[in-house]
């Protein structure tokens, strides 16, 4: 447990110092942040929409998605969840979820009470940093818009799937320009608003092109500087503050 907190802790100081330089004594204050520690399986909902907004969660190991039902049943992804994120920081200033956060695969998260974040918050440093944070994960929902009103199918997909490889870039989790990850058809397709169908002609395109390879569930890029091409990819709305000459910066189309 001790060392499943600790890697926690990391991720929100790696999180969080995105935003504003932690100094010792508010690494200290982190460190000593209370963290349920849960390990979750794959389709497994960590919150649901409407729940009473009392605790927010950090995605440790795996992936989860924001998604919101239309009243047919239909599902939108409205957000891709990594290693790193807090998905849910926002509704610390909400009374209820807006939406809910599943897994997508096998999951470790933590779980942090809204209390505990109001006590760091009293500093102004973390204030600050938290509603940074908030505001980069809109500045990703507004491109996200953008993405799936006006870009068409393969473009779509090809901005998306350099989004993914970025992010996974920015928390270590891939090695060098390549990145390589597990989510299905369905889910690609609910994040993109198209059919599983059309979903599988996109990837069977951009793999003919040889940009991406596709597995039993597992997509890799091999062509991360064309792909961005593609998809018209500028990483700016990421607000990642990376160096022009970091492995990220030179795949920005």
């Amino acid at each position: 447990m001790f060392r499943h907190h600790r890697s926690a802790i990391a991720l929100l100081e790696h999180r969080l110092g995105c935003f504003e330089t932690l100094s010792t004594a508010q690494r200290e204050a982190l460190a000593g942040l209370p963290i349920r520690i849960v390990e979750l399986a794959a389709r497994h909902d960590i919150v649901r929409e409407l729940d009473p907004s009392v605790q927010s969660c950090l995605i440790i190991e795996g992936m989860a998605h924001s998604s919101k039902m239309d009243f047919e049943g239909k599902r939108q992804i409205i957000a891709l969840h990594l290693p790193g994120d807090l998905p849910d920081l926002h509704s610390f200033y909400l009374s209820n979820i807006d939406s809910t956060i599943s897994t997508m695969t096998a999951c470790r998260i933590g779980i942090i009470r809204h209390e505990h974040f109001e006590e760091l918050a009293a500093d102004p440093f973390f204030a600050k940093a938290f509603a940074r944070s908030v505001a980069r994960d809109a500045s990703v929902a507004r491109e996200w818009i953008l993405n799936l009103g006006q870009r068409d199918c393969v473009v779509r997909m090809a901005h998306l799937l350099s989004e993914i490889r970025v992010r996974l870039g920015q928390a270590g989790l891939s090695a060098g320009d390549h990145a390589e990850w597990q989510m299905s058809q369905v889910d690609l397709a609910d994040a993109l608003g198209m059919s599983t169908v059309h979903a599988n002609r996109c990837v069977r395109q951009l793999a003919r092109d040889g940009m991406i390879e596709w597995g039993t569930g597992t997509i890799r890029i091999i062509e991360p500087v064309a792909l961005a091409e593609i998809g018209r990819f500028d990483h700016s709305y990421l607000q990642l503050h990376l160096p022009v000459d970091h492995p990220v910066s030179r795949t920005n189309a």
